[in-house]
């Protein structure tokens, strides 16, 4: 039998997320996404990804690549 999540859990919930969207955490991680996605994207693209270098997916795996 499927439960069901209370009303106001959900309205906590959703407060939560909206209020986390402004911390510094989350616009640390979310604000470089994009130049990540534009710099790997190709990279990991289904017409590509078998022919990867060892080099482009150790880049990948370096922190510093993977923010702004």
């Amino acid at each position: 039998m499927a439960e069901t999540v209370p009303a106001d859990v959900i309205g906590k919930l959703r407060e939560a997320v909206a209020s986390s969207k402004s911390s510094p955490i989350y616009n640390g991680i979310v604000e470089p996404r994009d130049a990540v996605l534009a710099r790997f994207g190709p990279v990991f693209a289904i017409d590509y990804v078998t022919t990867i270098t060892e080099d482009e997916f150790r880049s990948f795996l370096l922190l510093e690549n993977n923010h702004h």
